[in-house]
Order: structure tokens, then C-alpha cells, then sequence
């Protein structure tokens, strides 16, 4: 899947304010991991199909604003 060009400007400000924002993130949760790649490989992957399903759940939620019927919540 293609990805179009992000175009971006941050001020030195802004990004200091980002990597705070990152440092604060990773202090206070310092149970998230990094994985390497040969991890990343194993990780279990989405079939098509799969994605194709979830964009058709995420357009239904989008135009009707619920997943399921409330009848079945």
C-alpha cells in the first residue's frame, strides 16, 4: 500500500515540546517494549481479507456511527 508524501514543518519548540511529550510517555509506561526485527517478523500479520473487513466495519461506523446493533449489546 502506496503512502503519499507528508509534508510537515515543526518548530525546534514544538518538536522539544514532541520529544517531551515522548520521554514523559515512555517514563510512565516503562513496560512498553521495542521489538527487534526478527519480532516484528513473528508478529501475527492482517490477511486482506481481514483489512477489507475492517474498512467496511470502519465505514459503517463512520456513516451510522454504531458497529453492532444495540439489540445484540
Amino acid at each position: 500500500m502506496p503512502y503519499q508524501d507528508i509534508n510537515i514543518v515543526l518548530l525546534d519548540a514544538d518538536l522539544k515540546e514532541v520529544r517531551q511529550a515522548i520521554a514523559t510517555i515512555q517514563q510512565k509506561l516503562p513496560f512498553l517494549i521495542t521489538l527487534n526485527t526478527t519480532e516484528r517478523k513473528r508478529l501475527f500479520k492482517m490477511e486482506t481479507s481481514d483489512s477489507h473487513l475492517c474498512k467496511r466495519v470502519s465505514m459503517q461506523h463512520t456513516a451510522i456511527g454504531i458497529i453492532c446493533p444495540p439489540v445484540l449489546i
